[in-house]
C-alpha cells in the first residue's frame, strides 16, 4: 500500500535512512513539509504494515528509495501512472521496476576525515556566480536558474543545504554544496571549478571541507558522480564506491 504523507512520521525517517535517495526525500520533506503543492511524498507499506519505500515528487522530479521488502510491482504501476520528467533511484531498483535508465553512475561515500589544502573557503556564495559555474560544467539536474535559485536558497535558509566556494577578487573560482541534509546523512554535489583555475586543488578542498564537517556532525556523507573518470578524482579525495544510481528522463 502506498500512502500520501501529510505529517512527519517515524516511518518516513526509518525508510529514508537507508540510502542517498532517502536523504534527498527526507531533506525535501523537512524543508517544505506537505504545505506546498509542488512537493508530494508517499510511503509504501508491506503486508505486515512496515514501511518499505518512499517516493517524492518535487515539481516533476521523482526520487525513490526502498528496501528488499518493497512491492516492486506496485511501485512500477504507481510510477508509470504518475507523470514525471525525471526519476532517480538505485540502479538495481530501476531494473526491478522495469525501467531502463537514461544515464547512470556511482554513489561514492566519504569514509573518514581527510586533511585539507589551505584555502579561503566561504560559506556565503553568490548564487548567480555559483549557477554560472555549475551550469557551465553541465552538471546533472541543474535546470533553469530561477527554480534552482528558489529551491537552493530556501533550503539553505532552512538548514537543509549548505553552499561553499572560493572567491578570488570578483570571481568565484570553485564551488560545492551539501545539496541535501538530514539528521544522520548528507548528499554533496554542485562541484565545479572555473576552467581557468583548475589544477589548484580548489574543488577538492571545498569537497573535503564539507565532507569533514558532515562527518563531524555524525552524518553518513555521499555524492553522486558519473560512470566516467571523475570517480577516480573522488577516490583521490577519500571516497569509496558504495552503490550505483540511475536516472530516467521522460
Amino acid at each position: 500500500m502506498i500512502r500520501l504523507i501529510e505529517n512527519k512520521t517515524a516511518d518516513l525517517d526509518f525508510v529514508c535512512s537507508r540510502d542517498v535517495f532517502g536523504t534527498r526525500i527526507l531533506s525535501y520533506f523537512n524543508t517544505y513539509g506537505a504545505k506546498f503543492d509542488f512537493l508530494k511524498v508517499w510511503v509504501q507499506y508491506d503486508e505486515s504494515g512496515a514501511p518499505c519505500g518512499a517516493i517524492s515528487l518535487m515539481d516533476a522530479d521523482m526520487t525513490l528509495t526502498c528496501n528488499e521488502n518493497a512491492d516492486f510491482e506496485e511501485l512500477e504501476f504507481f510510477i508509470k501512472a504518475t507523470p514525471f520528467s525525471s526519476l532517480q533511484c538505485q540502479r538495481d531498483v530501476m531494473k526491478k521496476i522495469g525501467i531502463t535508465e537514461s544515464i547512470w553512475g556511482y554513489v561514492v561515500r566519504y569514509e573518514k576525515p581527510q586533511p585539507v589544502k589551505e584555502a579561503d573557503i566561504s560559506f556565503f556564495v553568490d548564487y548567480k556566480k555559483m549557477y554560472s559555474l555549475i551550469s557551465g560544467a553541465k552538471l546533472i539536474g541543474v535546470g533553469e536558474y530561477l527554480p534552482w535559485l528558489s529551491d537552493i536558497s530556501y533550503r539553505v535558509n532552512h538548514g537543509t543545504a549548505i553552499t561553499a566556494g572560493i572567491t578570488e577578487g570578483e570571481n568565484l573560482s570553485a564551488c560545492a554544496a551539501v545539496l541535501f541534509m538530514a539528521e544522520h546523512s548528507a548528499l554533496l554535489g554542485a562541484v565545479a571549478t572555473d576552467p581557468h583555475r583548475r589544477g589548484n586543488g580548489f574543488g577538492g578542498a571545498i569537497v573535503k571541507t564539507l565532507g569533514n564537517k558532515m562527518l563531524k556532525e555524525g552524518k553518513r556523507t555521499e555524492l553522486l558522480c558519473k560512470n566516467d573518470s571523475i570517480v577516480e578524482f573522488y577516490k583521490s579525495l577519500g571516497f569509496i564506491v558504495a552503490d550505483q544510481w540511475g536516472i530516467k528522463y521522460n
